[in-house]
This record gives structure tokens, sequence and C-alpha cells, in this order.
């Protein structure tokens, strides 16, 4: 990944970076969409790691269903 500041190279001075950083404002651009291209990538492979695809049932297959509905129709006249 490219950073937009060169850390490494200590003979630039502050105006020279800010006056480079000025006239190039496509090449800034451009590395910024690679970088935000590549950070897509990386966090699409992750997320595709953790989460597994839905599974396909066929007519007959026997499942187990949960309506959460069924649980706020809770009316509280025998508990203790």
């Amino acid at each position: 990944m490219k950073t937009l500041l060169n850390l490494e190279d200590e003979n630039v001075t502050i105006t020279q970076r800010v006056n480079s950083l000025m006239e190039d404002p496509l090449n800034i651009r451009s590395q910024a969409r690679e970088n935000i291209e590549k950070s897509r990538e990386k966090q699409k492979k992750y997320h595709d790691k953790k989460y597994k695809t839905k599974k396909n049932f066929q007519i007959g297959d026997k499942v187990l269903y949960y309506d959460a509905a069924k649980e706020k129709q809770w009316s509280g006249k025998l508990e203790e």
C-alpha cells in the first residue's frame, strides 16, 4: 500500500511536500482509489471467510422454525 506521505525521505521539507501534493492531485486520487480497492478486497475476503452461504432446503426437509412474534405475546399472568 502506498502512502501519501513519504516518511522515509528525510531530505524533503514540509513546504516541498505540500507543493508536490498541490501540484499532483490526480496522482493522489489514483493512489487513494487503489488503496480503497485493496482495502475492500481484504475486508471482503475476511467477511466471506466468516459468513457462509445460505443452505438450500428442498421440499420435505425438516427444519427448525423460530417465530419471534410468539415470544412477544407473553401476558405475564402465570408468572409467580
